[in-house]
């Protein structure tokens, strides 16, 4: 089946409210059950998986979503598009919706833009229509002209993330590092196993996005939403405003997410983990471009290996339609 979509865009500034609140839940429960709809908005939901999956098995049988709710940030809005693609809810017709942000980095971090998605799905429950928020994508764009223009020295990407000490580096900029740190040497060169591996035309650009997060709710897991959030995200980096819209590279580390989030996963290990996440990106079309690499000198200290798995997206997409002077939702 074909998805039909329908997307918008505006530039519009604007500040967005921190995690706005989704449909109001039933408060009857089901007898001799616990109602899934009574899941925290902060439950870290395992990724999507086959049900066959051993490494998934074992992730589900050990995921305990937090207590508290989860809230992002809020952010200063400096560019957004939307949208709408039909697909399937526990074997109903259902719609996501799917807004994507761009704002300025609030830590002060001018090397960046973050690029946040949210995910609402419309479907029905119970006879009755709702919308619900059902996850979110955190990224970041690294704008890095001199990894292809070795001649300016210590450029502010590469001094505040490969270069600096990680007991020096903010903690907001950590993970953005330890990714680029795996990618980049100090002078901020595409290291060479990965020029030996063929990845150095995309990795030498003047920018890449970081996915640092990628994050369905737990009552909405395990129903093939993420392939469909997933390419919307993809579309609609395309169909941004002109002055923030990205073709590129993309890269992410399929590993635990850091704090209470993380925690979700419970006791699985993060062998497991990362070999779960590493088959739903690879599904996505991701490969992996550093596989079990040390970072930084945090390696003394922690023993902590990543992989970073990578693909390109394109400014053409032909299942967008931009819809000029609309206003998002």
């Amino acid at each position: 089946m074909t998805d039909r979509t329908n997307t918008t865009r505006r530039g519009k500034k604007t500040v967005c409210e921190a995690a706005p609140k989704t449909h109001a839940r039933k408060a009857k429960k089901r007898a001799g059950s616990e109602d899934a709809d009574n899941e925290p908005d902060g439950a870290e939901a395992p990724a999507e998986h086959d049900g066959d999956n051993a490494a998934a098995a074992a992730v589900e049988a050990n995921y305990d979503a937090p207590d508290d709710e989860f809230q992002l940030p809020v952010i200063e809005v400096i560019g957004a598009a939307e949208q709408d693609v039909q697909c399937q809810f526990k074997g109903h017709d259902a719609t996501l919706t799917t807004v994507l942000q761009v704002h300025r980095d609030s830590d002060g971090a001018r090397w960046r833009l973050g690029y946040r998605a949210r995910f609402y799905l419309t479907h029905t429950a119970d006879g009755e229509q709702r919308r619900d928020d059902i996850g979110h994508v955190e990224a970041w764009r690294i704008d890095k002209p001199t990894a292809a223009d070795t001649s300016v020295k210590k450029p502010a990407w590469l001094r505040e993330t490969v270069i600096m000490r990680t007991d020096q580096r903010p903690d907001a900029v950590t993970e953005t590092a330890k990714c680029l740190d795996v990618l980049y040497t100090q002078r901020g060169q595409v290291k060479a196993a990965l020029r030996k591996k063929g990845f150095a035309s995309q990795l030498a650009d003047n920018s890449l996005i970081f996915i640092q997060m990628v994050y369905i709710r737990a009552a909405f897991s395990r129903q093939r939403l993420l392939p469909h959030a997933l390419g919307s995200f993809n579309n609609l980096l395309a169909a941004l405003p002109e002055w923030v819209a990205f073709a590129g590279t993309l890269v992410l580390v399929p590993s635990r997410p850091i704090g209470a989030r993380g925690a979700a996963w419970a006791d699985a290990t993060d062998e497991v983990i990362e070999a779960l996440l590493r088959a739903v990106y690879e599904r996505q079309g991701y490969v992996a471009w550093a596989d079990n690499v040390a970072w930084a000198d945090n390696v003394a200290k922690h023993g902590e290996r990543i992989t970073v798995m990578g693909r390109t997206v394109g400014m053409a997409t032909p299942a967008v339609v931009v819809a000029e002077g609309e206003e998002a939702r």
